[in-house]
């Protein structure tokens, strides 16, 4: 009888072992292969507006010395030694009421048409009328996350994952002075929307150095495009018929992480962590060849372009947390190079750089539930734009809170966690500055500037055209406009820890 008891232990503790071995096999091969076919765009700018993970999520991404599982691969890799192997997935949605709302046009600087003379398309004949901007496309996003010691003491490797699931990802430019006027007509946020709409990956190592000391270091693979476009015209004069062939190349730009904490007691932890700046750059070259223009000095035409997308700047977090059996409070600072951050066209913006306060707490209401709250404020970068250009950013005051439950199965535990955020945009307007005299648009110039000099003269006559005096301008932004409104989060999270 004991020899027998003996055996369904043993083959209880084989198969335990077999399981832990696939377990921590299978928790990185498995996700890197579901979602590296799907990433499209790689980096982590969904994150900074959404957070990481349900528990830093309802925390106010308070997580530099409180996220220990998969969702420490985007706060601090330094963090996930203190935390179990873990496997987890979540799904989360947005709703909005983010808005922007031009002032009216005074009549007397729309741009004129002076038939053939006209230096700018006329303002009667754009394809779009100027228009509000009213609210973000809703966002059903998933994600999915992993960590692992491998069998290797004092080791954990990590990968966290997001993707949208109502659309494969977004990704679209627009210009930021009057030239948008030529395409949506419209003012469009620059640091949200689009920056949620894309697929992330990121992967992580941890190693714990000494019992009280902790680095990490991890990566986000940014797609680089590069496209050389070669175009034939057939007849100059009917541009919608033409022979196109595509040389489109995909390429890698790798973004680091890092990460160290420090915990001198029990209760008191310390760490730093570091995140490179990350975007999607699409670059190349049309070359235009049109029949009859063979014999011109300007034949073949080349037209170069740089585009950036969701930008993310480099950013340094630094975060001390404090625990007993009760309570966890847990507060974080955030400087983020926003001074860095070039347009969709790949132009210096002129942002500023900014320091995130963020704060969480964790209070558990029992042995298996827990109560999360935390505040963030997210100072704006944008300046006042009160010459050519319309970047459109709101500070906001973020509230946060969520619930986990804790369910013991065998030796493992599934948690149960939901979260919910609410983004309040602070109220904004920005008004064109007045000038005596206005410059005229070109490269360079900064203030707001007229479309039509007023030096414009019918080559006829060799007069000066009297509709070409004073102010001619079709920026969407002029003479002002406000934004304003709000963003919410939800989601919830399923997660193994073994």
């Amino acid at each position: 009888m004991g020899n027998a008891r003996s055996d369904v232990a043993i083959e209880r503790q084989v198969r335990r072992g077999c399981l832990t071995v696939i377990t921590r096999w299978s928790a990185l091969s498995v996700l890197c292969l579901v979602l590296m076919p799907a990433a499209s765009v790689l980096a982590s700018s969904g994150f900074d507006l959404v957070g990481s993970g349900a528990r830093s999520s309802a925390m106010g991404s308070a997580g530099v010395t409180t996220a220990d599982d998969f969702s420490a691969v985007y706060y601090n890799p330094a963090s996930m030694v203190l935390g179990r192997s873990t496997v987890g997935a979540g799904l989360f949605f947005t709703f909005d009421d983010a808005v922007i709302r031009l002032a009216d046009r005074p009549p007397g600087y729309d741009l004129p048409d002076l038939g053939i003379n006209s230096p700018a398309i006329p303002s009667i004949y754009r394809v779009r009328d100027r228009q509000d901007f009213n609210g973000l496309d809703m966002l059903v996003g998933f994600y999915a996350g992993a960590t692992t010691d491998m069998g290797v003491e004092n080791l954990r490797l990590g990968v966290i994952g997001m993707a949208p699931l109502n659309q494969l990802g977004s990704q679209q430019t627009f210009f930021a002075d009057e030239r948008e006027q030529f395409f949506s007509n419209q003012l469009h946020f620059d640091l949200i929307g689009d920056r949620i709409y894309q697929q992330i990956i990121m992967l992580a190592a941890g190693y714990r150095i000494f019992d009280w000391l902790a680095f990490g270091a991890g990566v986000s693979l940014n797609f680089a495009t590069t496209t050389n476009n070669n175009v034939y015209l057939h007849d100059a004069t009917n541009q919608s018929a033409l022979d196109l062939n595509l040389d489109m190349r995909l390429d890698y730009r790798a973004s680091p992480t890092l990460g160290l904490l420090f915990w001198p007691y029990r209760t008191l932890r310390m760490g730093a962590s570091f995140r490179g700046e990350q975007y999607f750059s699409v670059q190349g070259r049309n070359e235009i060849q049109t029949r009859g223009l063979h014999e011109t000095e300007d034949f073949p035409v080349y037209q170069d372009f740089n585009l950036i997308l969701q930008y993310s700047p480099p950013q340094l977090a630094i975060g001390g947390s404090w625990q007993n059996d009760q309570v966890l409070v847990s507060l974080d600072l955030t400087y983020s190079l926003w001074s860095h951050y070039p347009n969709n066209h790949g132009q210096e913006a002129g942002f500023e750089d900014t320091v995130t306060p963020r704060a969480g707490t964790e209070i558990r209401l029992s042995d298996i539930h827990f109560l999360r709250l935390g505040v963030v404020y997210h100072p704006s970068p944008v300046p006042p734009q009160t010459g050519r250009t319309n970047y459109v950013d709101n500070s906001r005051l973020v509230g946060t809170a969520g619930m986990g439950h804790r369910l013991q199965v065998l030796d493992s535990r599934l948690i149960l966690s939901w979260f919910f955020q609410f983004h309040y945009l602070m109220p904004r307007t920005e008004l064109k500055e007045a000038l005596d005299e206005y410059p005229v648009c070109a490269p360079g110039v900064t203030a707001l500037c007229d479309e039509v000099p007023d030096n414009t003269v019918d080559p006829a006559t060799g007069q000066q055209i009297e509709e070409a005096l004073g102010l001619q301008t079709g920026n969407p932004g002029f003479p002002g406009y406000s934004s304003g409104g709000w963003l919410a989060l939800t989601g919830i999270e399923i997660a193994w820890e073994f």
